[in-house]
């Protein structure tokens, strides 16, 4: 019988400290090399985010404390409405901001 691999996480290929190398170099850095993989931003609390890369274009990003969905941000702030709201809710294999992002309110309130 074949017994599952261990799920262990890759040794890091860097680490440093954002002040010597801020992150929106590290993503442009990313984006020229098309890079695929997780940066994972720790802070002394233990607080932490990942941002997911894939061919060096940013395709996830996840924290370790709940946070505001931005289609609820936007509704609160009165950009959309209730209805633009619900439909923001993404379709399987679509990115939830995508749908917030055609809605004309939206785009008319970023001119």
């Amino acid at each position: 019988m074949l017994q599952p691999k261990s799920a262990r996480l890759p040794v890091a290929l860097a680490t440093g400290l954002l002040g010597k190398r801020p992150l929106a170099h590290l993503l442009v850095y990313a984006i020229h090399r098309r890079l695929s993989g997780t940066f994972e931003l720790v802070d002394d609390t233990g607080e932490r985010a990942n941002i997911v890369v894939a061919d060096g274009m940013v395709s996830r990003v996840s924290t370790s404390t709940p946070v505001i969905y931005l289609g609820h941000m936007l509704y609160e702030l009165g950009v959309i409405d209730a209805v633009q709201l619900s439909g923001s809710r993404a379709p399987r294999g679509r990115a939830p901001a995508a749908a917030l992002t055609e809605a004309p309110a939206l785009l008319h309130a970023f001119r």
